[in-house]
């Protein structure tokens, strides 16, 4: 992480006294921001407004939010621990529903984290059984976004046959921050592209600047 925009801000100088006067770690001497800032997200402007009645953002600050992608469907859900601040934006759609999720962390070792047990759940709960027989299956492939990038099919199945609807996620790490974007229809196929979220997430990414050691 780039410690650049410290420096050329003129603020180096202080915070090296301070790690010296201090004895802290040298990685204290530009840490990331854990707070999220307002308007930051891509559609914080959309949600603030809610200007459409009949189909209203919904918009939760709880760090206690379990991710949208819990494969394993526990309580807390992946990437719980080390989270600062969380902010998700949901709104339903006449098609399904889109979401969009930022979660900010201590530092960029427990974002990493995040994402390996994301990972891990994925690799150990493939197959969601559902009561009424139409089984939810998530798929994942790398794709190279920030730091970490994953796109996340959760395709419904009947048996060993894929059916109509599902939700399609692309998430991007960078610093100490990952963002989440969300789109769920009940036509989704297995061949359906990244679309509706990969040009959100590639935004986001730049925008993630803000948690990898400021933006030049």
């Amino acid at each position: 992480m780039s410690v650049r925009v410290w420096r050329r801000a003129g603020l180096g100088v202080v915070l090296t006294a301070a790690v010296a006067a201090f004895g802290l770690p040298a990685s204290a001497s530009a840490p990331s921001p854990t707070h999220i800032p307002r308007g930051f997200l891509l559609h914080d402007a959309d949600a603030r407004k809610n200007a459409n009645p009949e189909f209203p953002w919904m918009v939760s600050n709880r760090r206690q939010d379990p991710l949208s992608v819990n494969p394993c469907e526990t309580k807390l859900g992946p990437g719980y621990s080390g989270r600062t601040a969380v902010r998700t934006l949901t709104q339903p759609q006449p098609d399904g529903s889109i979401s969009e999720e930022l979660l900010v962390y201590r530092n960029e070792a427990w974002a990493r984290r995040a994402v390996s047990q994301i990972r891990a759940d994925l690799a150990r709960c493939p197959r969601l059984k559902v009561p009424d027989g139409v089984d939810q299956v998530y798929r994942a492939r790398t794709l190279r976004l920030g730091d970490h990038g994953m796109a996340i099919h959760v395709q419904s199945h009947r048996g060993a046959k894929a059916v109509d609807g599902g939700t399609h996620i692309v998430l991007v790490q960078r610093g100490n921050a990952i963002a989440l974007y969300s789109a769920t229809a009940p036509f989704f196929t297995p061949t359906d592209d990244d679309s509706r979220n990969l040009p959100k997430a590639k935004r986001m990414a730049k925008k993630l600047c803000f948690y990898d050691g400021g933006c030049s």
